[in-house]
């Protein structure tokens, strides 16, 4: 039987009115298996980044259902204008799915260490001494842990993110072109600590991205057009 981490079904999303309506999901649906890496490309505005969003609770479909970890996320009651809605989310984002941005989102007045554990102060925990050790250690950052954001290159920037990401010990990877402000040297680093840490960790990875050579390194991937999803036959 598969272990389904992550099912959305039937997705809809639609932004503004008359003329000005887009249809950012057009009755969507998603699922992947623990441990998978799944790419989702597309055109700009195809929707791709509103999935991602709606698959990790930062935004609200308009109708469907999303199932994380086999919890509910929407339907909502009230959706995300509802004090209770927004709370009980964002403790959800926190303990189950990590997040990757493009823009790497550190702090700048706090260390390497830090900004790594930011996560788990946020939800009054403490962090693992030895899988942290672990996570510092595959991410090549021992050595940087009281440096600042300033100190460091782009490329050893987004490691601390993605270090960041993991701290929680998230079953869910939820990443938007995490490699659109790096050279390609770079870029293919961060991909491939990417694939050995969800190896590692049992985790399952959704990343949006552009470049077809990050595509063809997935274990499935999708094309986004006009709010649908599609196969694409690696």
């Amino acid at each position: 039987m598969k272990d389904i981490i992550i099912k959305a079904e039937n997705l809809t999303k639609i932004y503004g009115v008359g003329d000005s309506k887009v249809t950012a999901l057009d009755n969507c649906s998603f699922s992947a298996e623990r441990g998978s890496f799944t790419a989702v490309t597309g055109t700009s505005g195809s929707g791709k980044s509103t999935l991602l969003h709606i698959l990790g609770g930062m935004d609200c479909p308009d109708s469907g259902t999303v199932t994380v970890s086999g919890e509910a996320l929407f339907p909502l009651d009230g959706k995300l204008n509802n004090r209770k809605n927004r709370a009980r989310l964002a403790v959800f984002r926190r303990r189950n799915i990590g997040f990757i941005f493009q823009s790497f989102n550190l702090i700048p007045i706090m260390t390497v260490k830090e900004n790594i554990t930011a996560p788990l102060m946020l939800d009054g925990r403490t962090a693992d001494t030895e899988y942290f050790n672990e996570i510092a250690e595959l991410f090549e950052l021992s050595d940087r842990l009281d440096s600042y954001p300033a100190q460091l290159s782009g490329g050893q920037q987004q490691r601390v993110a993605i270090a960041r990401s993991l701290m929680a010990k998230p079953s869910l990877i939820l990443a938007d072109e995490p490699t659109g402000n790096l050279d390609t040297k770079n870029s293919r680093e961060i991909i491939a600590l990417l694939k050995n840490s969800i190896r590692r960790f049992h985790q399952t990875l959704v990343l949006i991205t552009h470049d077809p050579e990050i595509a063809g390194q997935a274990d499935r991937a999708v094309y986004m057009t006009d709010g649908r999803l599609s196969e694409i036959n690696c």
